[in-house]
């Protein structure tokens, strides 16, 4: 089990602005959240709290119960990040090698490694692509295998940072896909994003920020109301049901798209 949570969360940058005011949150295990808001409410600044790439100003970050400085490196491989950019993650010069380069920074033995690495490989559905360079893949290809870098890791916790930016139709249902099988296989997982129409349908909470604090949280049906008064379009207006908004088909699967 691993419980994420927030007590009292607050973020000053040196120029005096005050990004977070006393954000509390926990998440649960297994859980699928979207963290939603405009354009500098703070998400990202949250986010980038959850596996300590930024320290609090007051308040602290818990892992099941301690904080996660106590072990910032045990917190991080927990807690995954996979960034907007997919392109900032890699460092191997085939698909494997950067899958591999978690797994062999902890120190562990090259079996062990290797099957990570197929394991990573295989759950993105790029286990035949295993020798190719990661920047020639293809848009959602490319965010698949940042997504096997960080599952080769054994996390947790799996935060995305705009998971769709820039991605086609195919992208958007390949990384949505393992989005939804993760969270299947017990992984909480956490989603910043601006296009709540591609993910309010399988979350099962919805949390808004503004102005660097939490004013709405709770299920997905309840907290859209509330979207618009704060500059986030709500994908269900006009009468939308959350199930109409599934990017997702029983039986298909996308993953060699």
């Amino acid at each position: 089990m691993c419980r994420l949570e927030t007590r009292n969360l607050h973020h000053r940058f040196p120029d005096g602005t005050e990004a977070l005011r006393g954000v509390t949150i926990a998440f649960e295990p297994g859980s699928f959240t979207v963290l939603a808001g405009a354009n500098g409410s703070g998400k990202t600044v949250f986010a980038r709290h959850l596996n300590g790439l930024y320290r609090p100003t007051e308040g602290e970050v818990l892992l099941d119960g301690r904080s996660i400085f106590d072990d910032l490196s045990a917190a991080r491989q927990a807690v995954g990040l996979v960034f907007q950019n997919a392109e900032s993650q890699f460092v191997g010069q085939t698909v494997a090698q950067d899958t591999a380069f978690g797994p062999e920074n902890l120190n562990l033995p090259a079996a062990e490694v290797a099957r990570r690495v197929e394991e990573s490989l295989r759950t993105v559905g790029l286990w035949e692509r295993r020798d190719t360079p990661p920047h020639s893949l293809s848009g959602g290809q490319r965010r698949r295998a940042a997504i096997a870098g960080v599952l080769a890791m054994n996390p947790r916790v799996v935060l995305f940072d705009e998971p769709f930016s820039g991605l086609d139709y195919s992208g958007v249902r390949q990384v949505l896909e393992q989005l939804v099988r993760m969270r299947e296989r017990g992984t909480t997982i956490i989603v910043i994003s601006h296009q709540l129409d591609k993910l309010l349908a399988h979350a099962d909470r919805l949390v808004l920020f503004h102005q660097g604090a939490v004013v709405a949280d709770g299920s997905p049906q309840d907290v859209a109301p509330c979207l618009e008064r704060h500059d986030v379009r709500n994908p269900l207006s006009g009468g939308l049901r959350l199930e109409q908004l599934s990017w997702l088909c029983c039986g298909e699967d996308s993953r060699h798209g």
